[in-house]
């Protein structure tokens, strides 16, 4: 590795391995901060270079980027300057995003300015454009708008206009072809006044630029403006400059140098994005991902009603202006977002374990498995970077909550029996996922931080665990917020009707349980049933390919699942419907606004802590009587185990 020297007007820069001062021009070639050492450059402008260099405080020592501060022209210094330093800031305001380089440094040394970042080794999206055999299609694109638009909604969400989306701006990494976003040097943050978008001041770049960018009137829309620009080039090959409007025909004719066609209903899509006024622009990242999946998922409607829906979503009426819900109860479908989502039927594996004695006298036991196929409802929600999560629809009904005194080891807080009817909802078909989970946790705070890969046991598809009560309704929040609709943790009436599935067994299964259909202590035995293995881990979720007869995996055993109820000994004075049975200070609620945004949802503030919460399903390293339909566990909110997760919930 050679030494780079950073004095910007050294002629010889490059300088072997070891040497304390630059051959050329004698200066010190000691690494910036005592760490970052610069070994080549990347590319130089008229503001500055920038280098790849090595992180030697680590001892993996990490590639990194160092972007220095040196404008050739004095007269254009001081906007050069602060475009930098705004950089800095916004990298900052944003903190961390799996597909925004992180910011590692900000400073000045030897009277200069550095900023650090991670590096990212991939290719921008100009360059590939340049090596590729051919143009992007229509698959492509939308596979690229699906990976950047939760990138932007994130950076709105945080109140930042990026204002530069183009293909310079946008990096594939190489090791799994994620992309990046990046060059944070033009953004702004959308309420403050700025001498940065002040009249005359040229940010942004032409073509790829919205026109009330252009007048200093930048909005989030712009940078939807800005990404549709950037699909037509990558599409046509041509710059999304007058060539691809017409005035004459007052509008876009980009489609007229596609080399590959494109469906019309797509097409409805991208002209939205790039409408020049913005009252018939998309409003928002989500709206556009809602068109697409709409698209995908093959309607049969008209696009253009769908798109203009979502641009100009309809008002809701005057008494559902502000709602307030526990996030516990149901909550009226009629006006909430989950309308939105179009319910697909799905076919899966129900499992009955029957007990089958041979030998002499019957004394043998061995268990037989019986398969049928059923078929339920369900709809699919986008996180981003192709994370998406399943909520399956359970219909309204009336069980029996709780065990009988008959049931071989239950417990007494189980008792006593009693009816409970039970409204429609959804909830998730497996356990929530560390890849879910990773996806979420950069969303922006709520209420508390969370765990980056709080896992115990690593798999993207394993349920995600080691986490709190607490965690657990943040995480609710956050996807709250990012959907516009209510996600929740199901009540503990909800969590044992879904669980249950129409049976009254000890288990979905019926009377016993086998380790070839779940994961827990197979080592011991339930009733009549016999040994099996005991894994002594999570395992990936819905991996034994059987569902109860609602189309819920993994019921039984895996993780423990947090309800959202706080713990009672018993079920003396229970309601006699599903909703939360609260303790008598608690008062968790959340408020959904008009436009499906959560502006209030279980904080710290509102959530008074009533001691134990309540966790249901048994876990990998529990006996089967602890994974029972009805078997209840307490715990503190503030508790994390290895074998602690929980599943979603929305009405």
């Amino acid at each position: 590795m050679s030494y780079y020297c950073l004095n910007p007007n050294c002629q010889t820069p490059q300088n072997p391995e070891g040497a304390k001062a630059c051959l050329k021009c004698k200066e010190s070639l000691a690494p910036l901060l005592g760490r970052y050492r610069p070994s080549d450059a990347l590319a130089k402008g008229a503001f500055g270079k920038t280098f790849i260099a090595v992180d030697e405080a680590k001892p993996s020592k990490p590639k990194c980027v160092i972007k220095q501060f040196a404008p050739k022209d004095p007269a254009s210094a001081s906007i050069a300057l602060r475009l930098f330093q705004h950089e800095a800031e916004q990298l900052d305001r944003l903190g961390k995003h799996p597909q925004i380089p992180e910011l590692m440094a900000h400073f000045e040394q030897d009277q200069r300015q550095y900023i650090v970042q991670e590096f990212v080794d991939g290719q921008n999206l100009k360059d590939e454009l340049k090596s590729r055999a051919r143009l992007f299609d229509e698959g492509e694109i939308i596979q690229l708008l699906r990976d950047l638009l939760p990138v932007l909604s994130f950076i709105h969400s945080s109140g930042v206009i990026h204002r530069d989306i183009k293909p310079d701006n946008i990096i594939r990494r190489s090791t799994d072809q994620s992309l990046f976003l990046i060059d944070f040097g033009a953004a702004k943050h959308a309420v403050s006044e700025s001498a940065l978008s002040a009249p005359g001041t040229v940010i942004g770049t032409p073509h790829y630029d919205a026109p009330e960018q252009a007048v200093g009137q930048s909005t989030f829309a712009s940078d939807i403006y800005g990404l549709g620009a950037t699909c037509v080039h990558l599409m046509t090959g041509e710059s999304p400059n007058y060539r691809l409007y017409s005035h004459a025909e007052g509008g876009w004719v980009w489609q007229k140098y596609l080399k590959m066609p494109v469906s019309d209903k797509f097409k409805d899509i991208l002209d939205r994005m790039l409408a020049r006024e913005l009252k018939h622009r998309f409003k928002s990242s989500e709206a556009v991902l809602q068109a697409l999946q709409l698209l995908t998922q093959g309607t049969g409607r008209s696009t253009a009603g769908i798109v203009s829906a979502l641009v100009n979503p309809v008002p809701p009426p005057p008494k559902a202006e502000v709602k307030k819900i526990r996030p516990n109860k149901t909550v009226d479908t009629s006006s909430s977002s989950l309308s939105v989502f179009e319910l697909k039927n799905f076919k899966f594996q129900v499992a009955t374990v029957a007990l089958k004695q041979t030998g002499l006298f019957g004394l043998v036991n061995s268990c037989e498995v019986y398969k049928t196929t059923k078929e339920a409802e369900f709809f699919t929600g986008y996180i981003g970077l192709g994370r998406t999560f399943e909520m399956v629809f359970i219909p309204g009904g009336t069980f029996q909550m709780g065990s009988p005194e008959s049931e071989s080891d239950r417990k007494p807080h189980e008792s006593p029996q009693r009816m409970v009817k039970v409204a429609p909802f959804f909830i998730g078909k497996y356990p929530v996922t560390q890849e879910q989970w990773d996806m979420v946790v950069t969303l922006p705070k709520i209420s508390r931080d969370l765990k980056a890969s709080p896992s115990n046991f690593k798999g993207l598809n394993r349920p995600v665990e080691r986490v709190s009560w607490h965690d657990a309704i943040e995480f609710c929040a956050r996807l709250s917020k990012k959907m516009g609709q209510v996600y929740r943790l199901p009540s503990e009436a909800e969590w044992e009707y879904a669980c249950r599935a129409g049976t009254n067994t000890p288990f979905h299964f019926g009377m016993t349980i086998t380790s070839d259909l779940a994961n827990y202590n197979g080592e011991k035995t339930y009733g009549f049933g016999t040994k099996g293995k005991s894994r002594r881990e999570t395992t990936s979720v819905g991996s034994f390919q059987v569902a109860n007869a609602f189309g819920l995996y993994d019921m039984h055993g895996n993780v423990w699942e947090w309800c959202a109820d706080p713990w009672h000994d018993n079920y003396n004075d229970a309601p006699n419907d599903a909703r939360v049975w609260e303790g008598d200070s608690n008062e968790d609620t959340a408020i959904l606004e008009p436009d499906g945004t959560i502006s209030q949802f279980a904080t710290e503030e509102n959530a008074v802590d009533n001691g134990y919460r309540i966790l249901r399903g048994g876990s990998w390293g529990n006996d089967p009587h602890d994974c029972r339909s009805a078997c209840r566990l307490r715990d503190l909110p503030t508790s994390e185990y290895s074998d602690y997760g929980f599943r979603i919930a929305c009405s």
